[in-house]
């Protein structure tokens, strides 16, 4: 064997591994985070759950208590609900269960690169289908390439980066006309208080995905799909075995339980977001895209520029330029007030500066 290379699948063999820069500096609003970290009283009652906890046991592989509190939240039946190891699992088990057949996996483009990479890592074919100048959805050519065989749809609803949600009636159509799965990914949800889950009922090859990542809980990685009991079943006979750890479910417990706190954090970066939209808009330099999630897209006439300058002053937001759509666009997240207002500083420094 000359090189190990030649082992490899030829889907992986162009793939990279996932990497983020992340330059050390003190304002971080590239991640879509929640900037507000958990109270103390949050963080005592986790610490006292785990250190209560047998290390030296598996983890309950159901999570039977974790489903039926999130199921009676979300007002389904707890054998409707599939918890992942984040959405990024869900991504990966939906494709292995449905994917396979010869047709391919649909998403918008720009939009979540996971739908992609993970579909193309299955060896899967991929079909990104450009959104219009408005980031809305091209009903015509996605209904036609749907209707064609039992592709896999990817609707991400807020969208990520553009942070619009899609129209109701045209995701509506995309679930009626498909002869596949769609997945309406609600990672967002929290922020646009918007969904399709009153379509779940007549809808069976619908299926919602929702995180927790988004509220306060990235690095203890949950997600969960919502998807008729068939489906649910279908999805576990691919879902590893003991996937949730035990520290996960305990953080998820405590999201439910302090939700109420939690929820006004939530409503805290809510109103930042409507400001920050309105101050980057009075900017004169900058050109903010309308959101429904916890950043804001906008465009400038020299992202890189701009990145670099605000790097050098301790600030990190994503630079999305690229050809297309996205050129010279850049998003930030809608971080703490003193977060925002050091952002929003450094933009007016930058426009002054000679």
């Amino acid at each position: 064997m000359k090189n190990i290379n030649e082992l490899l699948r030829p889907q992986v063999k162009g793939l990279r591994a996932y990497h983020v820069d992340e330059p050390d500096v003190p304002v971080k609003l590239h991640a879509n985070e929640n900037p507000y970290n958990l109270s103390e009283e949050i963080r005592r009652f986790i610490s006292n759950e785990v250190s209560a906890l047998d290390f030296n046991r598996y983890p309950d592989p159901e999570c039977e208590d974790l489903r039926q509190l999130l199921a009676e939240r979300i007002g389904v039946k707890k054998e409707q609900l599939v918890l992942g190891n984040g959405s990024d699992e869900l991504i990966q088990m939906i494709i292995m269960a449905f994917g396979g057949q010869g047709f391919p996996v649909v998403f918008p483009t720009p939009t979540f690169s996971m739908y992609k990479n993970i579909a193309f890592s299955l060896g899967e074919e991929v079909m990104p289908l450009p959104l219009d100048e408005s980031f809305e959805l091209e009903p015509t050519s996605i209904l036609e390439k749907i209707r064609c065989g039992p592709s896999i749809t990817f609707i991400s609803y807020p969208n990520n980066p553009t942070g619009n949600c899609f129209s109701r009636e045209v995701i509506e159509e995309i679930i009626a006309q498909s002869k596949g799965i769609v997945v309406v990914d609600e990672a967002y949800f929290d922020y646009s208080r918007k969904t399709l889950l009153d379509k779940l009922a007549t809808s069976p090859n619908l299926i919602i995905l929702r995180t927790l990542s988004k509220i306060g809980f990235a690095s203890l990685r949950l997600g969960v799909l919502v998807g008729s009991t068939e489906v649910a079943d279908l999805l576990n006979r691919v879902r590893l075995p003991y996937n949730i750890t035990s520290m996960s479910r305990i953080a998820a417990l405590s999201s439910l339980k302090f939700d109420k706190e939690i929820n006004e954090g939530i409503e805290r970066i809510i109103e930042e977001r409507a400001k920050l939209y309105r101050s980057l808009k009075a900017l004169g330099f900058a050109s903010p895209f309308k959101t429904d999630a916890n950043f804001i897209l906008f465009r400038v006439n020299d992202s890189e520029e701009l990145f670099n300058y605000l790097i050098e002053k301790g600030v990190l937001i994503r630079n999305l330029n690229s050809a297309g759509p996205l050129e010279n666009c850049m998003r930030v997240t809608v971080g703490t007030q003193d977060e925002n207002t050091i952002f929003l500083q450094e933009m007016k420094n930058f426009k002054q500066k000679p």
